[in-house]
């Protein structure tokens, strides 16, 4: 299926960014069945093919049903090394509709700063493209690397959510548009580069009722 290049291909000054295909089960299976990548995921890695053929079955159904989904984290210029995946899908949460950014990335990548980068990427487009108002984050406590990648974003812990009562609760962060532009080293206009369409008609009928729903940000192993 052919979606609004806007929104289905973005490059970052090292990344590009794509929707799924069938060709990246192996790497959803290699990537999601590794378990570092899952430290601080309760749920743990996935055990078997079909579960990550799953996965990427609901991403792909995603992006059919709302014309932007997860994107495959490829290096910019070799769109066949695949880095990781990530980006924005709406998901139920606590009976509200919310918009969530995931991401998970190879643990061969961490610490050069690709989950900021990816995570940049992922502002621009809520707050660019699909005009949205705020951004929300959910992260374990203990998972210090994500932390770091929320406040390099401009994200603020401004909550705790009891999400499995038998584990700590989760830290809750928020960033606005506007503080979005306050953001030390933020490129301006970067990737909106060659975008001649401002904005996306497929998903723009979300900013109608973006009163009735948050964006919320779960964040992975960075």
């Amino acid at each position: 299926m052919a979606y609004p290049v806007h929104l289905a291909e973005r490059e970052t000054d090292r990344l590009y960014l794509r929707a799924p295909t069938a060709a990246d089960l192996a790497a959803v299976f290699e990537i999601y069945g590794d378990p570092a990548t899952h430290r601080y995921n309760p749920a743990g890695p996935l055990t078997s093919r079909d579960a990550a053929g799953h996965m990427l079955w609901r991403w792909q159904l995603h992006w059919a049903q709302h014309g932007f989904g997860m994107w495959v984290v490829c290096k910019r210029g070799e769109p066949e090394t695949v880095l990781g995946f990530g980006g924005l899908s709406w998901r139920p949460y606590g009976g509200v509709e919310r918009l969530n950014l995931g991401f998970r990335l190879r643990t061969a990548t961490w610490g050069q700063g690709i989950a900021s980068e990816l995570g940049r990427a992922a502002l621009d487009l809520a707050f660019g493209q699909l005009e949205e108002s705020a951004v929300y984050a959910l992260v374990r406590p203990e998972n210090t690397p994500s932390r770091k990648v929320l406040a390099k974003l401009g994200l603020q812990e401004v909550d705790s959510l009891s999400d499995l009562p038998w584990l700590p609760a989760s830290l809750v962060c928020c960033i606005h548009p506007e503080a979005q532009q306050l953001v030390p080293g933020k490129p301006q206009g970067r990737l909106n580069s060659g975008l001649s369409t401002p904005v996306s008609r497929v998903g723009r009928h979300t900013a109608t009722r973006s009163k009735q729903r948050v964006i919320q940000m779960a964040c992975f192993d960075s």
